[in-house]
């Protein structure tokens, strides 16, 4: 499964994300497409998967 999706995704390995599992990198590829050129970096990526930290929280007092 794990061949396939890095197969389909031109040698992106999406499960190497930490708490990605093969359900998980089936529903990405559906909601993306196999071609991940859309986004431009990891960063961008973890971003619009919401899985990126909210730097802008601020702290409690």
């Amino acid at each position: 499964m794990q061949q396939l999706a890095v197969d389909l995704t031109g040698g992106v390995d999406i499960s190497s994300i930490e708490g990605v599992g093969p359900g998980l990198v089936l529903c990405i590829i559906s909601e993306t497409g196999s071609d991940l050129k859309s986004f431009p970096t990891a960063k961008h990526f973890s971003s619009w998967l919401s899985v990126a930290p909210d730097i802008k929280k601020q702290v409690a007092k």
